[in-house]
């Protein structure tokens, strides 16, 4: 691994620890990994079995960390750019992307499953490997797309017209925790899979820019972020979702990862990256040395994180920063 001033796009930002009197702020350092297009999503089983995923508006990409090195692994050709990752062990991973692109990591090969569909997909997760849930749609044509795999094949389904009043096209990004599964979307769109279906939560007044990404501690206490134009964060404590512009609002919020150590960090616009003072409900972060986006942020067991990001346009620039534990 190469010095973190080596590489030429170079971040330095600082993460507060989120309770508490802070520790000496621990340092986000730019790491080379190889040649990269642009990043977008990193998931982990543990800090020894990082994948990272990404590419080209043509070529999706995933690179693979084991404990010592990174490697640019192999894809299907003709697999569009991947967006994001989520995975159940170092055997069980899957990734979404654009132009319906699914891929389904074994252990050993990446493999190509048929989502049934052509529309971009930009966020993936699961309970468990014959559970999982794919998001996505486009945002200026089309319909939400929402797929399931339920161990055997995809299946789409359906949002209801009453669970989408303001006609939204895209969902960005699906999680769940406990009983609970929520994605969340354009124009503020959060909805929820029940038993009778996917129903709408409203958001509040505030809620009125895009939902990008969300994760949570407990069914009662998740958070999710977005905006474009302005932050937005949104926080559901078991009986609804309420939204609020943090003070320092430049730029909107792509990334948002609920730590083991209890810690919610998130990047955005500009390349920010910080945490979630819960008790302020403000947020406490940096502007780093580039103006690249921070697109995902994953964190493991023994407190090492990674946050990657990048350009999706003609010059496909990517960048992955590692923040050593304590």
């Amino acid at each position: 691994m190469r010095s973190r001033w080596s590489m030429p796009i170079v971040m330095s930002v600082a993460l507060l620890v989120a309770c508490g009197s802070p520790d000496p702020e621990p340092e986000w350092a730019a790491i080379d990994i190889g040649p990269t297009a642009s990043l977008s999503g990193v998931w982990g089983s543990d800090s020894a079995d990082v994948f990272i995923v990404g590419g080209t508006t043509t070529q999706g990409e995933v690179h693979h960390y084991d404990g010592a090195e990174w490697s640019k692994m192999d894809v299907p050709q003709d697999t569009g750019l991947l967006v994001w990752a989520y995975g159940f062990g170092p055997n069980d991973v899957w990734s979404v992307g654009r132009g319906g692109s699914v891929l389904h990591y074994d252990g050993t090969t990446w493999s190509a499953v048929d989502s049934k569909t052509d529309q971009d997909l930009w966020g993936v997760w699961g309970a468990s490997s014959d559970d999982i849930y794919m998001v996505g749609g486009n945002v200026f044509s089309g319909q939400v797309t929402i797929l399931h795999w339920d161990g055997t094949e995809i299946q789409e389904e359906e949002l209801p017209d009453e669970a989408n009043p303001l006609d939204v096209r895209a969902l960005f990004k699906v999680y769940g925790i406990g009983s609970r599964v929520f994605a969340v979307g354009a124009s503020g769109l959060i909805v929820e899979k029940t038993s009778s279906g996917w129903i709408r939560h409203p958001a509040g007044s505030e809620a009125d820019e895009d939902f990008v990404a969300l994760w949570g501690f407990s069914e009662d206490d998740i958070v999710a972020v977005g905006g474009r134009d302005f932050r937005q964060l949104s926080i559901w404590d078991g009986a609804s979702w309420t939204t609020f512009e943090p003070s320092d609002n430049l730029g909107g919020l792509n990334a948002v990862f609920v730590t083991p150590a209890g810690d919610v960090l998130v990047g955005g616009t500009g390349g920010s990256i910080g945490y979630l003072d819960r008790d302020a409900r403000d947020l406490v972060f940096r502007k780093s040395d580039t103006d690249l986006a921070v697109h995902a942020i994953w964190a493991g067991d023994d407190g090492v994180a990674y946050a990657v990001g990048g350009t999706f346009d003609a010059q496909d620039l990517g960048f992955v920063m590692r923040l050593e534990a304590n």
